[in-house]
């Protein structure tokens, strides 16, 4: 599946979670999948023109402090199964980071400006998943053992 990519005939929609998204690790998925829900609610109240301010920037805190929590665990599971190019992932995920606080910063000023950003968050995700994630997906045991002991 490719990225959906906003013109005048077919302005930008967050993508729905599906298969084609899907990794394989449990726990991998389900947070995937959230933060595609979390995309697709600060979508609707972009969408809608609601005007409350603290509903968006509530749900993009949201969103930042879960993928930060989600990262965090992502990188622990990777060292304790010996993934090589964890430095290089949680090099990803810091600039990733970064990158979401200054959208925080910049969220709310204007419905154009929130949908580029709505479409540059869900492309990196996209990306994310099927490029980076999906090579380290045979590291990520799906082991109870493993997953109890790194959540």
């Amino acid at each position: 599946m490719g990225v959906a990519v906003a013109t005048m005939e077919q302005p930008f929609q967050v993508p729905l979670w599906g298969e084609d998204y899907v990794l394989g690790h449990e726990a991998v998925d389900r947070d995937h999948s959230i933060v595609f829900t979390l995309l697709g609610l600060l979508e609707n109240e972009v969408i809608l023109g609601r005007k409350d301010e603290a509903i968006r920037r509530n749900i993009l805190t949201f969103m930042i402090e879960f993928i930060r929590r989600h990262f965090d665990w992502e990188e622990r599971h990777m060292l304790h199964l010996g993934y090589p190019d964890v430095a290089e992932h949680r090099e990803m995920h810091e600039r990733f980071k970064i990158w979401m606080g200054q959208i925080l910063d910049r969220f709310g000023f204007h419905p154009d400006h929130d949908i580029a950003l709505l479409e540059s968050l869900s492309q990196w995700w996209i990306s994310h998943i099927l490029g980076e994630d999906r090579r380290h997906v045979d590291f990520l045991s799906p082991s109870s053992e493993v997953q109890a002991m790194v959540r």
